[in-house]
């Protein structure tokens, strides 16, 4: 058995969630890669370099797919797929969004790896404004 999460439940296991798959259209393909990301106010963010593929393609076609998911078995499964707009953000507007971003995979900002990124001219920002959010949960028990 499985249903569909609820909005409260949806919100807890994007923000708890750790690798967002993203999808976005490359020459009419997709093009798909695991991310980092933070769920904030029912829109996604994620860092990467301005030279990505990521960015090429959203500048092409801002219309990407996302999914985040758990488990190894199917009565284990839970997840919930995207789909929405991207944005790139402005250098200032994504400073705070970068830093919870290292938070939530490293720790702190004061980690080396987490300075090194924050300081990186080439990092920005891209936000995700979802347009439809579908899940379903498989651990629900009868």
């Amino acid at each position: 058995m499985s249903r569909p999460m609820n909005k409260e439940e949806v919100a807890n296991f994007l923000a708890k969630g750790r690798i967002l798959k993203l999808a976005t259209i490359q020459k009419k393909k997709p093009h798909l890669i695991p991310i980092w990301y933070l769920y904030e106010d029912g829109k996604l963010f994620f860092c990467t370099s301005r030279t990505s593929k990521k960015i090429k393609n959203i500048e092409n076609n801002n219309k990407i797919s996302a999914c985040v998911d758990i488990g190894e078995w199917f009565y284990d499964l839970k997840y919930v797929t995207v789909e929405g707009k991207a944005r790139i953000l402005r250098q200032g507007d994504a400073k705070d969004i970068a830093e919870k971003i290292m938070v939530k995979y490293l720790g702190s900002i004061d980690d080396p790896n987490a300075k090194e990124y924050l300081n990186d001219p080439n990092i920005i920002m891209v936000e995700i404004t979802p347009t439809k959010i579908l899940s379903e949960d498989y651990t629900i028990e009868d």
